[in-house]
């Protein structure tokens, strides 16, 4: 026998699917920026883009 889903389980998955949205855009943005500091400053080019900037400044 099949039942209705209650509104308290609807809210549970959604809380759900919410909370691993969140993480998986946390995740993705932490990664995100850790490749852009990693260009930035641990290769040539990233070191000349941030002294142009820094002399136009």
């Amino acid at each position: 026998m099949r039942t209705e889903p209650t509104h308290q389980d609807e809210t549970r998955r959604r809380l759900r699917r919410a909370r691993r949205r969140w993480t998986l855009i946390l995740v993705a943005t932490t990664l995100f920026f850790i490749a852009v500091y990693l260009l930035a400053v641990h290769t040539t080019t990233g070191q000349v883009v941030e002294n142009a900037a820094l002399n136009g400044a």
